[in-house]
């Protein structure tokens, strides 16, 4: 199973993650789940989404998310290493939350 880090509002993707999904693509989508979230490749440039930026020469690939990952109750300061797994329904890599910031959400939304 393939792991995304989550660090200072981006989402990092190692090449191999990025080569085996996203290949060729330059931009995605995000959708929130309850226990997760969707990272959708987009396939024409001009539907817009957020960039897979180069990270280095390995093929490595960062995503600004802040304002998502603030949605997802997923601050700043959090760094998190998520399991991420292909939904061939979809077509779309699922990101799932740890546990502990399941429990954050939860009693987030249940205290507002």
């Amino acid at each position: 199973m393939n792991k995304i880090r989550i660090d200072k509002g981006n989402l990092y993707l190692d090449a191999e993650t990025y080569s085996l999904y996203f290949a060729g693509h330059e931009t995605i989508a995000l959708l929130q789940r309850e226990n997760g979230f969707f990272i959708l490749p987009v396939h024409n440039q001009a539907s817009g989404g957020r960039l897979m930026k180069l990270r280095n020469s390995k093929g490595d690939r960062v995503i600004t998310a802040t304002d998502f990952l603030e949605q997802c109750s997923i601050g700043y300061d959090h760094e998190v290493l998520c399991s991420a797994k292909w939904d061939s329904n979809l077509s779309a890599l699922f990101i799932e939350l740890p546990t502990v910031l399941k429990q954050e959400t939860n009693s987030t939304e249940q205290a507002i």
